[in-house]
């Protein structure tokens, strides 16, 4: 809501008799009732603003000029009077809070309690000299893992809330000072006049003015996903109602336009919303759903084997509790005790903390730390190598993945376009050697380029020249430039269609003295239907037929080249024609323009060559390697597609004479008999180049339908269609994003791991549907980096390798700490209960066990979760969709690892003190220790620990034929501090701990033997991988998914559901599925 108080007097005459300034509030016209009440806004509007021209002047503004950027007292005025843009900050918990959502795990609160009870015995049984060293120590114990954790988590949030405020930081065209201007969105003020592009996501409320048409999705406004138009007034035709207001949280899709900004910062409709959000800490649409639809099957894995463990540490500490307890008790009996005396309750007391703290020991609460700094520490590394996540579980995902479906311009090329080649009145001109010099083709190309591009050039903040548009139109321009062509003149036409990937060109009609002109570009399979007329030498027209071949041929070889054509055509016109189609065509601008452009005349074909990344061919031969299926989904011609696939190694060159015959093959078959092409695809004809059109036939398509509880179900409409169409498919030409989108949902659909590449608006909706969409940083538009998962901040495509395996490294980090974790767990856990049965007491006493924890879950999550990923990674294959987190070789490491480790702490418990020359401790009770006893069980804690340190070594390599366990260790230095500190702090512990920890000091020697006896782990761990066993991963191959590259001999995919999906629908069926449902 704009605040107003209209009592100053701040317009001219005019506009004061025009306004009604008493009772002006742009919350009526913004606000989250328009979607039911559309036109109470416009009365609104129309009762007290009068006129969007009205509004300018009560905003002190020029609609021509804009603001002044010299006036600084009039920006300062309007900041204050309006405020500014800057939105309300994201909500951000203290360390505090995370300490007290920490103290929510019941077992730390039970423990707790115990250190609390075992604090008021200590002190009513030895005083308070003594007796309150126990009961503190557990409590500081307890406090020190919580405050660890806490921190942890803390530091995630703030990774989240970082990664957030840089994919917020974006730049706006405007005008001021008469001239278009880019700025940081921070910067706009109410008043400012904002130019509406392609691809903007626009943050302010505001109203469109003069010629505007712009199409915006307002689905994040109003929930509808129809494109709704802006126009300078109201029109309300069937469904369709048009109307100036554009909301803050709305995306241009399409059309063009300016609009003058009404509100900013938390006076917006999208402001409004966010401070009520924060206000009431309410829960967004993907909470509503529960958390468990939000988890990947890792985590589901991890949470499944976390209950699991979880349950069995419960059994066993009851069963510990129980044993201590009624050995105590039969003892007094039989020695005709009394069984409440004070000894018998400390007992009691002592066995239930023990018991607690098993249970605290047993609960894998390391399990999800691990996955959070697995993730983090990913997403930081991947983003110095231009990788930025913006979903920190997308790291996971990308381990999985084996399919890429990749744009081809700035991913696979260099994304810098240049215009290599002119096909002109029969003549076929390289421009490395040759330049056009004759005046009338110069004009005739100037012409024809210059009016039918919507590239223009501004100034930045550092006051550069910048281009706006995409690569193609950049390239048109540069051309024009270098050429020292005239850039000036008059480039808005008096009816312009803009260009869409729907029917792949652009018209615009001038007048041109006293002429009208149409002039038409785009792809030449779709611009030549309206060709009649050939353009030859000296400006003659001749029939467009007689010419036909020639220009084929000519095509045929820019394909060859690996360019990209386009082609270039007018036509001169009478005010009856116009007048007639728009009497025809009166709401529909492109059956306006397709009837008025029959009859075009060609004038040129221009070729466009943009080089491949000379680091894509290594990088796809690395995909291939990894089991990985690249396919590229491209606008360009088959042959220019064909062609840069082999160059940069998606096929072969002994694949392209049969990709160009199947092509060529299952075109004429559609025309001929849908039907038959697509008993073809089933005969084992399976192309591996199609284009978008033909791809859509032969594959079935998808059918979207309202299911009865309002979900949009999505289906595949020919399963064993689409599943032979794409066996060998690795390119599709002249696809559209629909062609993209069909990819994705059928692969996902046959049980593949899917990422996609997009930079345009309409590849949003393939990005949101693949499991990892990846965005262009520097071409994509803010709608495509909106919808991804990770932006590619270099656009490279050898990022997105990078990005697979780190993914795949996350997995690895995981799974070592699993292991690591439960060998320690099942050690821990057995040895306390086979002290509490044999002995009089636990070997372990709680504070042992909570620096175990701590050791077990904060300092090895540290550690073995942030392992730099190695290029082996990638000789491996995707990790099934079935994959268990526990591999055939974990598990060998677990057993054989617990049975050493126990087998050796037995030893150490019966024979140990014989073994080190100390007193016995297996008769001595907790109570009972001194300055003299407690060395047997402190060399026992010690070699414990110490195991655990080796352990954790052993577990950084996962494969059988790993034998070196050292290799890379000196490039972590984190690993090492983390090891260095849980040694020293060990050492501390056992010298210093005294009575609180129960630990004797142990000479160097002893501490010699105690390091010498635990590394014989890492003996065994090297001993253990020679033993012939089989250890194979089970495959887990399904007959529905598409088969990778011969390289690759199964198939791998995992049942992610995509970030939309998982918004969508909690209840989302299984990838086996042939449908899928969307919420609307």
């Amino acid at each position: 809501m704009i605040e107003s108080d209209l009592n100053e007097k701040l317009l001219d005459k005019d506009g004061d008799d025009n306004i009604r300034s008493d009772n002006l509030d742009m919350s009526k016209i913004f606000n989250n009732e328009y979607n039911t009440s559309a036109h109470s806004s416009e009365q609104y509007f129309k009762d007290n603003c009068r006129s969007v021209e009205d509004m300018a002047k009560y905003f002190r503004t020029d609609l021509n000029n804009g603001l002044s950027s010299s006036n600084e007292a009039d920006l300062k005025w309007r900041e204050e009077k309006w405020g500014n843009n800057h939105l309300p900050p994201e909500k951000e918990n203290s360390i505090l809070a995370h300490i007290i959502e920490c103290f929510e795990d019941p077992t730390l609160r039970v423990l707790l309690v115990a250190s609390i009870v075992s604090l008021i015995i200590g002190v009513l049984k030895d005083g308070i000299k003594t007796g309150w060293i126990e009961g503190t120590a557990i409590f500081f114990a307890v406090f020190l893992v919580v405050s660890i954790s806490s921190y942890m988590n803390y530091q995630e949030t703030e990774q989240f809330l970082k990664l957030s405020r840089e994919t917020k930081l974006k730049k706006v065209l405007v005008i001021r000072d008469g001239r278009e201007k880019e700025i940081s969105i921070e910067d706009v003020l109410v008043g400012d006049v904002l130019k509406l592009r392609i691809g903007d996501i626009i943050n302010v409320d505001g109203f469109v003015f003069g010629d505007a048409k712009a199409g915006m999705d307002e689905s994040p406004v109003t929930g509808e996903s129809d494109v709704m138009w802006k126009v300078n007034g109201f029109e309300q035709k069937g469904q369709k109602y048009t109307c100036p207001f554009v909301f803050s949280g709305s995306q241009v899709v399409d059309g063009y336009g300016n609009m003058i900004v009404a509100a900013v910062g938390d006076k917006t409709f999208e402001g409004a919303n966010k401070q009520l959000l924060n206000s009431t800490g309410g829960k967004s649409d993907d909470d509503e759903d529960g958390d468990d639809a939000n988890l990947t099957p890792l985590k589901k894995q991890l949470n499944e084997l976390s209950n699991l463990i979880g349950d069995l540490g419960y059994l066993m500490a009851i069963l510990i509790g129980c044993v201590l307890f009624l050995k105590e008790t039969i003892i007094n009996l039989t020695s005709g005790i009394s069984i409440f005396t004070s000894h018998t309750i400390d007992v009691i007391v002592n066995a239930f903390i023990i018991a607690v703290t098993v249970i605290v020991v047993a609960i894998p609460e390391g399990l999800p730390m691990a996955v959070t700094i697995a993730l983090a520490y990913s997403v930081d590394k991947m983003k110095r190598e231009h990788n930025l996540v913006k979903h920190l579980d997308k790291s996971e995902a990308m381990g999985n993945v084996n399919n890429v479906c990749t744009d081809k311009t700035g991913t696979l090329t260099e994304g810098v376009m240049k215009v290599s080649a002119f096909f002109i009145e029969g003549q076929d001109i390289r421009l490395d050697n040759n330049k056009i010099n004759d005046e009338g083709l110069r004009d005739l190309v100037w012409r024809c380029v210059y009016k039918n591009i919507t590239c223009v050039e501004t100034v930045n903040d550092k006051g550069e020249k910048v281009l706006n548009g995409d690569m193609t139109e950049k390239a048109l321009y540069g051309y024009l430039n270098e050429g020292q062509y005239p850039l000036e003149g008059n480039r808005k036409g008096l009816y312009v269609l803009p260009f869409k990937s729907d029917y792949k060109y652009m018209m615009n009609i001038y007048k041109e003295n006293d002429e009208y002109i149409l002039y038409a570009k785009g792809a030449p399979e779709r611009v030549g239907e309206f060709f009649t007329k050939f353009r030859v030498k000296g400006g003659e027209e001749e029939e467009y037929e007689q010419h036909k071949e020639e220009l084929f041929n000519a095509q045929e070889n820019y394909a060859q080249d690996s360019m990209r054509t386009l082609i270039f055509g007018y036509k001169k016109l009478t005010e009856e024609e116009i007048n007639a189609a728009k009497e025809e065509h009166p709401d529909d601008d492109l059956g306006f323009f397709q009837q008025l452009a029959k009859g075009l005349c060609f004038a040129f074909m221009i070729g466009i060559r943009d080089g491949y990344r000379k680091d894509v061919p290594e990088a796809i031969r690395k995909c291939h390697h990894a089991g990985i299926t690249v396919r590229m989904v491209t606008g360009d011609n088959i042959n220019t597609a064909i062609a840069i696939s082999k160059d940069v190694g998606i096929i072969q060159q002994s694949q392209v004479s049969e990709c160009k015959r199947l092509a060529q093959y299952y075109r004429e078959q559609v025309k001929k008999n849908e039907e038959e092409a697509k008993r073809g695809i089933q005969n084992g004809e399976n192309p591996m180049a199609l284009e978008g059109e033909i791809f859509r036939v032969i594959c079935g398509g998808i059918t979207k339908k309202q299911g009865e509880n309002g979900d949009l179900e999505i289906f595949l409409n020919n399963r064993e269609a689409f599943k032979h169409t794409v066996k060998e498919l690795r390119i599709i030409a002249r696809a559209s994003p629909e062609d993209k989108f069909i990819l994705v949902f059928g692969l996902k659909e046959l049980g593949n791991i899917v990422a996609v590449t997009g930079d345009g608006t309409n590849d949003a909706p393939a990005l949101r549907q693949a499991h990892v969409g990846f965005a262009m940083g520097i071409r994509g538009t803010d709608i495509a980096k909106d919808a991804a998962d990770v932006v590619l901040l270099d656009d490279s495509f050898s990022s997105i390798v990078t990005a697979c395996k780190y993914g795949r490294n996350v997995y690895d980090c995981i799974r070592k700490f699993v292991q690591f974790q439960l060998t320690t767990n099942i050690v821990a856990v057995f040895m306390t209960f086979l002290g509490g049965i044999i002995l009089k007491d636990s070997p372990l006493n709680a504070i042992q066990m909570l620096w175990v924890n701590l050791i077990m879950d904060s300092f090895a999550s540290l550690a073995l979760a942030t392992e730099d990923p190695s290029d082996s990674l990638l000789d491996r294959k995707p990790y099934s969709r079935d994959a268990s987190i526990l591999t055939p070789m974990m598990k060998l490491n677990i057993v054989s690892q617990a049975i050493f480790q126990i087998t050796t702490l037995t030893v150490i418990i019966f024979y140990g003190d014989f073994i080190f020359g100390v007193p016995s401790d297996r008769n001595l009770e907790h109570f009972m220790w001194n300055n003299v006893n407690g060395y047997h069980f402190t060399i026992f804690f010690n070699i414990f620990v110490f195991m655990q340190v080796f352990n954790s070594i052993n577990a950084r390599k996962l494969q059988k034929d790993e034998f070196n366990v050292f290799t890379g260790i000196l490039g972590n230095w984190l690993y090492i501090l983390i090891q260095t500190i849980i040694i020293v702090g060990q050492a501390i512990l056992v010298t210093f701990g005294g009575r609180a920890v129960r630990t004797h000091p142990l000479s160097l020697k002893q501490h010699s033997m105690c390091l010498l006896i635990s590394a014989f782990t890492l003996v065994w761990g090297f001993f253990i991988k020679l033993l012939p066993i089989d250890v194979t991963e089970p495959s887990t191959v399904g007959e529905e998914q598409v088969k990778t590259p011969d390289t690759y001999k199964k198939t791998v995919g995992l049942g992610y559901m995509s970030r939309g999906q998982m918004k969508m629908n909690s209840g989302v069926r299984g990838l086996n599925s042939s449908s899928s449902r969307v919420k609307k």
